[in-house]
């Protein structure tokens, strides 16, 4: 999209929030290790085993808490961003972030004007990670993000934004 990986966006989204202290990309691809990198990621390596495509995203959420938490690392709350959402705001991230802490939540996620989960942002707090069990405390956010799964998404998207500094713009309020 304008010459940018999407997952650029999505890093550039979470870099420009406040409430965010540090930027992390799960993956095992040396493509998208390489971009992340590029545009101010750090990297947590995925193991094969959690990569293919009917792995839950949860698992690839679980095993980079445990790598941070080996390293000392462990956050209060991990917050997971869909790459494929070039339209998240950094003020939406910190929206979400601010409720769960606002209201002792254990989850804040992301829905569209219809409330209908569009799996933008994800906030989860450490201590449900590992739940085998649906959170209780769950909040929502409501976003205006439109996922690209085909190109006429992202030719949707070029007709809506007239360049790259229209959606950085978006991106940042």
């Amino acid at each position: 999209l304008f010459d940018k990986p999407l997952i650029a966006w999505t890093i550039g989204a979470a870099k420009a929030a406040r409430c965010l202290d540090s930027v992390l990309v799960s993956t095992d691809d040396p493509e998208i290790e390489a971009v992340a990198s590029k545009f101010g990621a750090a990297v947590i390596p995925r193991p094969g085993y959690l990569s293919d495509d009917g792995t839950p995203k949860m698992e690839a959420i679980r095993h980079a808490f445990r790598t941070l938490e080996s390293q000392g690392k462990a956050p209060e709350i991990v917050v997971s961003l869909q790459a494929n959402s070039p339209e998240l705001k950094a003020s939406d991230i910190d929206r979400a972030v601010i409720k769960l802490r606002q209201h002792g939540l254990w989850e804040v996620l992301s829905v569209d004007k219809d409330g209908v989960q569009n799996a933008a942002i994800r906030v989860m707090h450490k201590d449900c990670l590992f739940n085998s069990f649906l959170s209780a405390h769950l909040g929502v956010v409501e976003t205006s993000c439109l996922d690209v799964h085909t190109a006429d998404d992202i030719d949707t998207l070029q007709r809506k934004y007239p360049d790259a500094a229209a959606l950085t713009a978006n991106m940042r309020s």
